[in-house]
């Protein structure tokens, strides 16, 4: 990719004084925004139940028995900054979470940096923008999914790759960088393995192009087979529970799970957007051929990170993270090539620089009535949750179509999830099981087996109520699973032991909640309204 003789590395000339100082202010003001609001606007439910059940863990708890979460741990321990800043009362975990992400983008972006530097076909130009779009695509890109596990993967996995470019083709860098770049990158790369798979690839490009079979004494391999093993001892015999109860039931029913088409239609969506910006660099007359190659090295990065985003098959917006950022990258160099080709290349860098925040913000735009950290002291289900403040057991059980709204819930009110899942992500595809086999259908999961499942995790759901004894269950009522009507009591009281622990709830109330109150200036900003029938524990219990 970057063959051809590499001449002798000289420092690239810094910025005139006057380009920099209007750069990085420019920068700020395009920037700035984002951070305000972001940093005002309530955590994302995922981060908040990651770190709920990192607690857990510190505290003692077994992931079986308080922490049934499906990511492995290490998904959990990378919160560990913003869940003991919070612990030792330092920052709360809100803002924990925000200063944590924004951290981890500024190291990214200086071990970017550091590389890059005195590769001789890039000047401090392509340097700035590049480094800005690789912000810009892990801040205002991010949306309200700031600090998302696969953001994190890309900050880890991008200053690998390039480092990885750097040593197989001798380009320059600070070599005291080699040992924590491949091995913070590798543990980084670890929260979602299959992203693992474009190091891979280019350990084989290069045992094949430089004919270096001992590429097992390389560097880059020996971080990701030594952080590999060592997370596989770590997980067997620290959370052998998880091991050996917990990934196989999420392997057997989160495939039963996946939204293949719509993650397949997206995928090809994306694909087609990266092929247009891949054929960019050819219509780039002039440029020099290692950065052409460079740019469409990047897009075909992009590419490759697609597989993940099919092979996780949720399509959720932040499994494209990766993909975004190597895009990002890639479009960034290019878009500053035509900008300097009709301007000085001052004005240019400047123009590139302003293109990418018009074209980031109208991509994803801000959302300034998005729910603040304040607000939910005034939203109705955190008023109906801090009702048993001062009682023993005081906590709640929520029932909800997604992972939405409970933790969000539970973290502003300062009362405690009572269950050990972050969602009851196994009923969908028991549910479809059973379904299936009542009306002749072959069932995606054997029907057996699904009865099997759905009795140990009613089980487990009684045992929570049983031990944490919440005081309030709230469960939504009217919800649909893929288009069959859901009884939440009904289902799970199918099995005795949940029955029996039910019987000690009683229905006091129903309540009524708009999407719009929680997920304002969103795709979820719908006028939809759920209704919650509540529950109270008898006082007799």
């Amino acid at each position: 990719m970057m063959s051809g003789a590499v001449p002798e590395s000289t420092p690239v000339a810094a910025l005139p004084r006057g380009l920099s100082v209007l750069y990085a202010g420019i920068f700020a003001a395009i920037l700035l925004p984002w951070a305000w609001l972001q940093s005002r606007q309530a955590s994302h439910s995922d981060l908040l139940w990651l770190c709920d059940s990192l607690r857990r863990l510190l505290d003692g708890h077994k992931m079986t028995d308080y922490i049934y979460e499906t990511n492995p741990p290490l998904n959990l321990f990378t919160y560990i900054v913003p869940v003991m800043l919070d612990k030792w009362a330092v920052l709360p975990l809100h803002y924990g979470l925000f200063a944590f992400s924004c951290a981890m983008v500024a190291l990214s972006c200086a071990a970017i940096y550091a590389i890059l530097k005195d590769w001789p076909f890039l000047r401090r130009h392509d340097l700035w923008i590049m480094i800005s779009g690789f912000v810009l695509a892990n801040t205002v890109m991010t949306g309200s999914q700031f600090g998302e596990r696969d953001q994190y993967v890309a900050l880890g996995l991008i200053p690998f790759i390039l480092l990885q470019i750097a040593t197989t083709y001798g380009l320059p860098y600070p070599k005291w960088m080699k040992w924590p770049v491949f091995l913070c990158g590798a543990v980084l790369i670890l929260m979602k393995p299959h992203h693992g798979l474009i190091p891979t690839l280019l350990l084989a490009h290069r045992m094949i192009t430089r004919r270096r079979w001992a590429i097992f004494f390389d560097p880059d391999f020996i971080a990701l087979a030594v952080t590999t093993s060592l997370y596989i001892a770590a997980t067997w015999f620290f959370f052998n529970d998880y091991a050996t109860k917990i990934m196989p039931n999420v392997a057997l029913l989160y495939t039963n799970m996946r939204e293949e088409k719509t993650s397949a239609v997206l995928a090809l969506l994306y694909l087609s957007m990266l092929v247009v910006l891949l054929l960019f660099p050819f219509l780039s007359t002039g440029m020099d051929q290692r950065k052409r190659n460079l740019i469409l090295f990047l897009t075909i990065c992009a590419m490759i990170s697609l597989v993940p985003f099919y092979v996780q098959g949720m399509a959720f917006a932040y499994h494209l993270f990766p993909a975004i950022s190597f895009a990002a990258c890639a479009f960034s160099l290019q878009i500053l090539w035509f900008a300097q080709r009709f301007l000085p290349h001052a004005p240019g860098l400047i123009a590139a620089l302003i293109a990418l925040g018009c074209l980031f913000y109208s991509v994803v735009p801000l959302k300034p009535d998005f729910p603040r950290h304040s607000d939910y002291a005034a939203f109705p289900l955190t008023k109906l949750v801090q009702r048993c403040k001062g009682q023993e057991h005081c906590s709640f059980f929520m029932f909800h179509p997604n992972m939405g709204v409970v933790h969000e819930t539970a973290h502003y009110s300062g009362i405690p999830y009572a269950s050990r899942f972050a969602a009851l992500w196994f009923v969908p595809p028991l549910f479809a099981a059973e379904n299936a086999a009542a009306t002749g259908h072959p069932p995606p999961i054997p029907l057996e087996t699904a009865r099997k499942l759905r009795t140990q995790f009613s089980e487990m759901m009684a045992q929570d109520l049983m031990t944490q004894k919440p005081p309030l269950a709230i469960i939504a009522k009217d919800i649909e699973i893929r288009g069959k009507s859901f009884d939440f009591v009904a289902w799970f009281s199918a099995d005795p032991a949940f029955r029996a622990e039910w019987a000690h709830y009683k229905k006091t109330d129903t309540v009524e909640v708009r999407y719009s109150d929680y997920f304002t200036g969103s795709a979820y900003d719908n006028g939809t309204v759920i209704k919650y029938d509540v529950y109270a524990r008898k006082t007799a219990d």
